[in-house]
């Protein structure tokens, strides 16, 4: 069948008018967001949403809650109008505020309150299993639920499943999930801020408490949205998005989406993974991480959750990406992982880091059938150093034998600080060159010696060594234990 420029043309129509529909719910479900943030009930918090839904003309929605050992749901509120609510209760002979949903009969909400799934659906289907077909049919024929589509996804606190928020119109999209999941997440946490405050009965404090919370809330809950068509061009990037990336709207509408974010290094990788995504070859992954280029080169790192925009026949027209700039959490993590392998007073690395590097270093020397060399290090007469010139001489002391030794042991060795003046390395298949190495961090340090004054006698070193190998069926703890034991006879020489 031949693809005519009429039928291009209502594609675009389409596709236009998808990402206007997007738009419009995103501008929705924020404009209730910032009604609700900062109540302090939590029932206030439910009534603002169903209200905003209520006026829409829409959109509609529903709040279910978990209770009865969290078999069942019970409706919290819902857009529905009340005039319609009595008509179907006359209708079906219900009583709407006392029934339950009984999650031992209908799967799609067990899925979404048990499972944690977000689940996009009719109205009818969410249904069945309570009601004969009959009656579902005669009750969504009152609420005028006939067309509508549904997206159900799990209603979070404190990251426990608490019910189900539904949400649904004539329109509703698949890819209108991330926006559902989004507002749902604001939901949660405005939850839980109304919790605290339902805790604490100082005000002064509760006040304080929860400004921090919402300033911190306002800063790191907005998501980069932005939409690329088949063509690869920016179609729709709301205002995190441009923040982001350092750019205005007007300079990112139309440009190809690759060729000016993508860093080069992985540009054709992603590309060819959108063009299957678009071919329909490949499902969307849930959440992957992936750097983008701002306009002053940076990179930022970017947590994404993408989906596929589709056309009235079905096809793929284009793509949504869901965004969460993570660089400075990657960044925090890296300091925090470099403090936490690092001794503060030497810069070398620690005991806790050492057991991590033993470990691969044990199972290599294993695998391949070589030897590893433990040497134990610790400086004489230490505590007569701290005690007759101060801790603070002592700490110098550390960083000066610990950069000794660093500078005189081989690429592959593994330095640690050990215990209080005790220093031990790991030397991979040293062989010959472990006399070598501690030839050199003894000459090194007779010309240190030389040179400093910083204590009224001479510094030395007392070292112990020991070779562990695979083929010996020991521990590798007893060849540290041995070097220390070796290390203790050549402190008693230097006493001697």
């Amino acid at each position: 069948m031949e693809y005519t420029r009429q039928d291009k043309d209502k594609t675009n129509t389409n596709y236009q008018q998808e990402v206007q529909n997007l738009l419009k719910i995103i501008y929705f479900t924020e404009t209730i967001s910032t009604k609700i943030h900062g109540l302090k009930d939590e029932i206030k918090i439910y009534q603002n949403i169903i209200e905003g839904f209520a006026k829409s003309k829409y959109y509609n929605c529903g709040i279910y809650l978990l209770i009865d050992d969290e078999i069942k749901l019970k409706i919290v509120g819902t857009s529905t109008s009340s005039s319609r609510l009595k008509k179907v209760e006359k209708a079906a002979g219900l009583q709407c505020k006392k029934f339950k949903i009984d999650l031992n009969k209908q799967e799609i909400y067990r899925q979404v309150a048990i499972g944690g799934k977000t689940i996009y659906t009719t109205a009818n289907e969410t249904m069945k299993g309570l009601f004969p077909q009959p009656l579902i049919y005669l009750i969504s024929k009152t609420l005028g639920y006939e067309k509508e589509k549904t997206i159900l996804t799990p209603l979070y606190k404190r990251g426990k499943i608490i019910g189900v928020f539904a949400m649904s119109a004539p329109e509703m999209a698949e890819y209108f999930i991330p926006c559902a999941k989004n507002f749902v997440r604001q939901i949660s946490t405005n939850l839980e801020l109304a919790d605290d405050y339902a805790e604490r009965k100082r005000a002064e404090e509760e006040i304080k408490r929860g400004k921090e919370r919402a300033e911190e809330y306002l800063n790191t809950a907005g998501v980069m949205l932005a939409a690329v068509n088949a063509d690869e061009n920016i179609t729709m990037i709301n205002k995190k998005g441009c923040e982001i990336l350092e750019y205005q709207e007007e300079e990112l509408i139309g440009s190809n989406w690759f060729d000016l974010l993508v860093p080069k290094r992985i540009r054709g990788e992603i590309r060819e993974v959108f063009c299957k995504l678009m071919a329909g070859d490949i499902k969307p992954v849930e959440y992957y991480e992936d750097p983008l280029l701002t306009k002053s080169k940076e990179e930022r790192f970017i947590l994404f959750h993408n989906t596929v925009i589709r056309g009235s026949k079905g096809q793929i027209t284009g793509v949504l990406f869901s965004g969460e700039d993570i660089t400075e959490r990657k960044r925090t993590e890296e300091i925090l992982r470099e403090q936490a392998i690092h001794d503060p007073l030497t810069g070398i690395y620690n005991r806790y880091f050492f057991n991590e590097i033993m470990d691969k270093e044990v199972k290599r020397s294993k695998r391949y059938g070589h030897s590893l060399d433990f040497l134990m290090v610790d400086v004489n007469r230490f505590k007569e150093i701290n005690d007759r010139y101060s801790h603070l001489i002592g700490d110098k002391i550390l960083q000066e034998v610990a950069n000794l030794i660093k500078r005189n042991i081989r690429e592959a060795d593994t330095l640690v600080r050990y215990g209080g003046d005790e220093f031990l390395i790991l030397l991979p298949q040293a062989n010959e060159e472990l006399n070598k190495v501690i030839n050199r961090i003894r000459d090194e340090l007779k010309k240190w010696n030389e040179r400093n004054d910083l204590v009224g006698f001479p510094l030395t070193l007392a070292i112990g060594t020991f070779r562990w190998s695979p083929k010996e069926g020991r521990e590798v703890k007893e060849a540290i234990k041995e070097a220390d034991l070796e290390m203790y006879k050549d402190k008693q020489k230097n006493m001697i």
